[in-house]
């Protein structure tokens, strides 16, 4: 077969994926297993949407408990950080970003120590035009994770990404 038709055919075949639909290839990376996103129309505000992020960094109870006992005692306070990304390759695929100092109870999330390492929850309000990330020709469809990163108090990181969440998000 001579190298004009073979890319004639995958000219051809290419064609016929994307008019059947065919999604492009996912740009997240692969979830961190204990760690989850969820997407709900916010209560009572139309024009948001309801972000919870949470899961748990394994570890031991003696080394959670002294992360999270020693958040505040270096150069800069350690704390939890928040990134939900859109899926698309190219461009900025940060949509937004919060990071909150310290651990504890705080209004919307928790960052504590527990038996099985240090356990993080969040609700965030977003923009539903912020998650409306997608208006391509052939896919609609916006593809929103999250990314979290623990800074403990000698500015140590322990990173983990949330599953995604395909949808219509305009």
């Amino acid at each position: 077969m001579t190298a004009v038709k073979m890319i004639g055919l995958a000219a051809a075949a290419m064609a016929i994926g994307l008019a059947a639909g065919t999604a492009p290839a996912s740009a997240a990376p692969t979830a961190t297993a204990g760690h989850t996103l969820n997407i709900q129309p916010y209560p009572g505000n139309p024009s948001a949407y309801l972000v919870t992020v949470k899961g748990v960094f394994p570890m031991d109870e003696y080394s959670a408990h002294g992360y999270i006992n020693n958040i505040s005692t270096g150069e800069r306070p350690g704390g939890i950080e928040f990134n939900i990304h859109a899926d698309d390759e190219g461009g900025d695929p940060r949509l937004s970003g919060l990071f909150i100092p310290g651990a504890g109870p705080r209004d919307n999330g928790d960052l504590r120590a527990q038996s099985d390492g240090i356990h993080y929850f969040q609700t965030i309000s977003v923009p539903k035009n912020l998650l409306n990330e997608d208006s391509g020709v052939f896919d609609d469809n916006d593809e929103i994770f999250a990314y979290v990163r623990f800074v403990d108090g000698d500015s140590g990181v322990r990173r983990a990404y949330t599953n995604a969440i395909t949808a219509l998000f305009g």
